[in-house]
């Protein structure tokens, strides 16, 4: 695609194959490393960069200096950016609900060629409130979506992004501590008039202490017809804050059952990122995230107590899920023990 250097701030930019642009840092200034879609805003200390896409319209990287003007820049570069992602897809969004700690409201996008239906579940929590994972540890709600009330719409699936642990009282829970983005995927059978996606959305909000919160969305897809490029161009986004697959720089290389605990052997990215791991079972299994015990060069071993799985559960003959999470990186993965 391109690659980009500037002697002054000793930074190589590069756009790859797979539209991602990456900043390599050379400095201890610049010494993070950014991965952004093709046409987003990567921003050095003095710099703001941009893949070749934008290019045409700025013709050259910019140096700019005043932090005023590159954020107006970086908002230029972002919308461009959203009417690109979003292409022929048609959007819309809900109106904003309250959820006791919080608000929330539904994005969805269609695609008209092929029925395809993409969708957010937009959470922004109020200072100090938290909402739990799916698997949320020693206690809490996780998050329930149901789309049974829709019409024309069957539903595939929901994404979470990788969680944090947090204290809430005396227990230890997993979920999130800032606003997060539930994603969805569907399909749209067909564009009779009648047709519309319904969710029903049940979760656990909490300050010093926990209340059920509760919200109903409907988008008809009538709306869905119409052209929301902004609405689109965040579903792109929340879908790239979603953990990847394993690689073999990052995934869980081995599993080893060893009375109540699995010994869990992880391929790391780094040894210098802070590292969590979280694993599910079961619905019945109450698991507690995974310990760190050591980390040799990019190896790492977690130690997983069982000792709260139902006694008759097999566990060697569970596939369990893994979502390592390594500084701003996490993987999912599915695996056996050995």
């Amino acid at each position: 695609m391109g690659r980009f250097f500037r002697e002054d701030t000793q930074n190589t930019l590069d756009c790859n194959q797979n539209n991602y642009l990456t900043v390599y840092a050379r400095t201890r200034a610049h010494r993070d490393m950014i991965s952004l879609d093709e046409g987003m805003v990567a921003t050095g200390d003095e710099t703001v960069y941009a893949c070749p896409m934008i290019s045409r319209i700025i013709n050259h990287i910019l140096p700019i200096q005043s932090m005023t003007i590159r954020l107006f820049v970086a908002g230029l570069l972002f919308v461009f950016t959203t009417l690109q992602m979003v292409g022929n897809s048609s959007a819309a969004s809900t109106e904003w609900q309250d959820i006791g700690g919080g608000k929330a409201r539904m994005i969805a996008v269609l695609a008209p060629d092929t029925g395809k239906i993409s969708g957010v579940v937009e959470i922004k929590l109020n200072p100090g409130w938290k909402t739990y994972w799916r698997s949320p540890g020693d206690s809490g709600i996780p998050p329930q979506l149901s789309f049974a009330g829709s019409k024309g719409y069957v539903h595939n699936a929901v994404h979470l992004p990788a969680p944090q642990t947090m204290k809430i009282e005396q227990s230890q829970v997993v979920g999130y501590k800032s606003d997060v983005s539930f994603v969805f995927d569907g399909n749209m059978l067909s564009f009779d008039p009648e047709n519309k996606i319904r969710l029903e959305m049940f979760l656990g909000v909490c300050e010093q202490i926990c209340i059920p919160a509760q919200a109903n969305f409907e988008i008809p897809i009538s709306e869905l017809t119409r052209s929301d490029p902004v609405s689109g161009g965040f579903i792109n986004l929340a879908r790239k804050s979603l953990p990847r697959k394993p690689t073999a720089e990052a995934g869980i290389e081995r599993v080893d059952f060893s009375r109540r605990n699995l010994q869990i052997f992880a391929n790391i990215p780094s040894s210098d990122e802070p590292l969590s791991l979280f694993v599910e079972g079961p619905p019945e299994w109450r698991l507690a995230p995974a310990s760190l015990v050591r980390i040799n060069g990019r190896l790492a071993e977690f130690k997983l107590d069982l000792s709260q799985v139902p006694p008759e559960a097999d566990i060697a003959k569970e596939e369990l899920r893994y979502t390592l999470v390594s500084g701003n990186h996490s993987i999912e993965q599915w695996k056996k023990a050995e």
